[in-house]
């Protein structure tokens, strides 16, 4: 990693985790970067926002009226538990701000092999859970009324 990638990394929290959570996920990175660019093209589309928020950084996207799709980039490396705990004040924080931009529904997708993970979270805010496809891979998408 260059001295100016560095430089970007130790001033720009945000920058930070999506770099860490993405290292975690993709253990390499160019495919790390490559993920944070696309994040980037992304968010400058009107409705699709990052919210940082303690060491969680939150992609949200609005999917259709009153709809919201959330996904959390977390810092460092943690077992998925350690996520779920990570999240928990962060959400806790989120949520109500979903609820300020006129939100009435978010969701995320958890693979199956995780979810017994995030259980206690899920539960802790009211989550419902479906069965569903993502790209054709099994998932498990939670919802919440905000």
């Amino acid at each position: 990693m260059d001295a100016g990638t560095q430089k970007v990394l130790s001033e720009n929290k945000t920058i930070r985790i999506m770099y860490e959570s993405f290292m975690e996920l993709f253990k390499d990175e160019k495919k790390a970067f490559g993920a944070i660019n696309g994040i980037a093209e992304k968010v400058k589309a009107p409705g699709c926002k990052l919210i940082p928020i303690d060491d969680v950084v939150f992609l949200v996207t609005v999917s259709a009226n009153h709809l919201v799709e959330m996904h959390a980039m977390i810092a460092g490396k943690r077992t998925d538990a350690q996520k779920a705990q990570a999240l928990d004040a962060p959400l806790g924080k989120l949520l109500p701000m979903l609820k300020s931009f006129g939100a009435k529904l978010a969701y995320t997708s958890i693979p199956p092999e995780q979810i017994s993970a995030y259980q206690e979270i899920l539960k802790k805010y009211n989550f419902y859970q479906k069965p569903a496809k993502v790209n054709g891979k099994k998932v498990i998408t939670a919802y919440v009324e905000v």
